[in-house]
């Protein structure tokens, strides 16, 4: 029985160590930070155990804390158009005593909810900033600095959310010492393991990822456009026959859409399996020894798939 290959790391040991002054710099970095940066299974391991920490750090906490906010501020609402609540004169302020109430329980919900998420937030870059995982975002900055190509930096690794948003945690600035007079030979391509050439299947699949989305929408506008057509030549006009004609025109444009639609999907999936297929390939490629060229977008998010 044949092993699964394992997740694709954004550098391995073979690329670590393939030049002396980036060996050396992230043997430095893990005396620093209590880790060995070249071990690649341990490097696995922080992954999982950090990744699974950050998923569920202060998760309940947080959700509790956005639902009292929201609870905070509908609250007076809420008490302004209950009709069975008592209303009391207040002769300090002049407002009523619900009023009061009700003001003063909004600003306590709010307050907590605020409290828990700052507290949610601050749990979470904690657990961002931990020494190890730090390590990791130097030994990868290094890599990048000495040239050595960095297969993919993970989102969750550098606090970056699904859209795209800007980083909580950052790759930090590496400053590169001077090369060496005599740099030691490098290893022959017949000597490292060959990474498996990018189809031109998966080229095409780059290019269409982010395309499409909006067949099924403008379908439905469509229809809609020739319902109103419709309904307009019911009321406003003497015949039907222009609102027939719009209807039948804006119908069998939103079947045109919808068939494009379908017929791209179909295409975009079958190409998202050659991808995926692919990244499989990397996955085993690296597990052997290659150095992974960084992906695109477009790949990296098929590496969890």
């Amino acid at each position: 029985m044949t092993d699964r290959p394992r997740g694709l790391l954004p550098i391995t040991r073979s690329g670590l160590v393939s030049d002396p002054r980036l060996e050396s710099a992230v043997r430095r970095i893990g005396a620093r930070h209590g880790m060995d940066y070249l071990d690649d299974d341990a490097v696995r391991a922080l992954f999982t155990e950090h990744r699974r920490r950050l998923a569920r750090t202060g998760r309940t906490r947080g959700v509790t804390g956005i639902l009292l906010m929201l609870v905070g501020l509908l609250w007076p609402l809420f008490i302004q158009a209950h009709p069975t609540y008592l209303v009391a004169s207040d002769p300090y302020s002049g407002r009523s005593a619900r009023d009061a109430i009700s003001l003063g329980a909004a600003v306590l919900l709010v307050v907590a909810g605020t409290a828990l998420v700052v507290s949610t937030y601050r749990a979470h870059m904690r657990q961002l900033r931990h020494p190890r995982l730090a390590g990791y975002r130097l030994v990868l900055a290094a890599a990048t600095a000495h040239g050595v190509p960095v297969a993919h930096v993970p989102g969750w690794l550098i606090g970056q959310d699904r859209d795209g948003s800007r980083p909580r945690a950052p790759l930090p600035h590496y400053e590169t010492a001077p090369a060496p007079a005599a740099a030691p030979a490098a290893a022959t391509d017949e000597q490292l393991p060959q990474v498996p050439e990018k189809p031109r299947a998966i080229a095409e699949y780059e290019r269409v990822a982010d395309q499409g989305g909006w067949h099924d929408e403008t379908g439905w506008l469509l229809l809609f456009a020739g319902g109103g057509a419709m309904l307009w030549a019911a009321t406003e006009l003497d015949s039907l026959l222009p609102g027939v004609l719009g209807l039948g025109i804006c119908t069998a444009l939103a079947v045109w859409v919808w068939t494009t639609g379908a017929a791209q999907g179909r295409h975009k999936d079958a190409l998202r399996e050659q991808a995926r297929a692919y990244v499989r390939a990397l996955k085993t490629a690296q597990a052997a020894g290659s150095v992974i060229p960084e992906l695109s977008p477009q790949l990296r998010a098929l590496i969890d798939d």
